[in-house]
């Protein structure tokens, strides 16, 4: 049974057009974008005050696993970039050994 979920009234950014609409999500995918929607949902969510983006993608993280896991691991800095709506991350090579290389 697919899980749905209705967004009405969100501001949308993609491409430097920012309009307001509404998203319907079935199963974690988005699968329609439209004014209006006549969809039947499980959760319908008042939108107007939520903005959507595309992935964002932190170029600069400092997860310090291997070497350093007392400040930052890989577990919890990826939870705390998900939860800020990081869908991709590039870690900085300041561990104990470095991570410089597709093998570390």
């Amino acid at each position: 049974m697919k899980q749905t979920i209705l967004i009405r009234d969100v501001q949308l950014v993609q491409g430097g057009i920012s309009p307001r609409c509404d998203m319907l999500i079935q199963d974690g995918v988005i699968a329609k974008l439209g004014k209006d929607l006549n969809e039947s949902a499980h959760f319908v969510i008042d939108g107007s005050r939520l903005t959507a983006l595309p992935g964002l993608f932190d170029m600069h993280v400092h997860l310090r696993d291997p070497g350093q896991t007392h400040k930052e691991d890989i577990f919890t800095g990826s939870a705390a970039a998900l939860a800020g709506g990081i869908t991709g991350m590039a870690c900085m090579p300041n561990t104990s050994p470095a991570i410089d290389s597709v093998d570390t």
